[in-house]
C-alpha cells in the first residue's frame, strides 16, 4: 500500500505544475483588490494556467473574468486553520463554492474531468509545510468527501499546482485544490483525508489525517 501510495505522489508531481499568467479582473474593485494584496499568503503565487483567478472573489455575488474565463462566488469560508500531520504542517484558507465558465480555449482541459462546459467547482487555498531536517512525501488531499455524498481522489483536482509529492526539509509550498461538483448541488459540508506521510525511503512515518470544512448554510 504503501509503495502504491509513493507512486501515485511521484505520478501527481509528473502532471502537476504552475506557469506564470497575467492576472486580469473586468469586474473587480479597488476595495477587492486592497484586500487581496493583504493577504501575504499570495505573495508569489503565480495564478493557474487553466482556472480563472479568484483571489478577489470575496463575498457571494463577486464576480470576476480573464483571460481564462468567467467565475461568480457563490459561498465561502474564509476562516484559517492549520494541521499538524507528522511533521506536516497543512494550512487551509479560503475554501469557495465558485460557477465558472471556462473560455473556450480551456473547455479541452476541464473534459478530461467532466462534459459540462460549465460548473461549480469547490477550492481552497493551502499551504504544506515541511517542519523537518528530511525529504517527506505528502499530499493534502487523498480523498475528499461531500455531505450530498459525492467523492473525489487526488488525481481528479482541478488546478495541479504542484502540492502533492516531495517536499524538501523546511520547504513551504502553497497553491490551490479544487473539484467540480455534480450539477445543482450545494455542499456545506466536506471531509478531506490527507495522505499518509512517507520519508525518502517510503516508509511511513505519520498517518493521515480526516479534516472537516464547512460552508454556511
Amino acid at each position: 500500500m504503501k509503495k502504491s501510495l509513493c507512486s501515485l505522489f511521484f505520478s501527481a508531481c509528473i502532471l502537476g505544475f504552475v506557469s506564470g499568467c497575467t492576472f486580469q479582473s473586468a469586474t473587480s474593485n479597488n476595495s477587492q483588490n486592497e484586500a487581496t494584496n493583504n493577504k501575504d499568503y499570495f505573495k508569489n503565487y503565480q495564478s493557474n494556467p487553466q482556472v480563472t483567478d479568484d483571489r478577489t472573489l470575496l463575498k457571494a455575488g463577486d464576480e470576476i473574468t480573464d483571460d481564462r474565463g468567467y467565475a461568480k462566488l457563490k459561498n465561502s469560508n474564509f476562516t484559517q486553520k492549520s494541521y499538524d500531520i507528522g511533521e506536516i504542517t497543512l494550512t487551509i484558507r479560503d475554501v469557495k463554492q465558485i460557477y465558472l465558465e471556462p473560455t473556450y480555449s480551456m473547455i479541452d482541459y476541464f473534459h478530461t474531468l467532466t462534459h459540462d462546459e460549465t460548473f461549480d467547482i469547490v477550492k481552497a487555498f493551502v499551504e504544506v509545510t515541511n517542519n523537518s531536517n528530511k525529504t517527506l512525501h505528502f499530499s493534502p488531499v487523498a480523498i475528499l468527501t461531500a455531505d450530498t455524498g459525492q467523492k473525489w481522489t487526488w488525481d481528479q483536482d482541478v488546478y495541479l499546482d504542484h502540492l502533492t509529492g516531495k517536499i524538501e526539509p523546511h520547504q513551504t509550498k502553497r497553491g490551490n485544490i479544487g473539484y467540480i461538483l455534480k450539477h445543482n448541488s450545494n455542499p456545506v459540508k466536506f471531509v478531506l483525508q490527507t495522505s499518509d506521510v512517507f520519508d525518502k525511503q517510503e516508509q511511513k512515518i505519520a498517518n493521515s489525517q480526516k479534516i472537516t470544512l464547512t460552508f454556511k448554510k
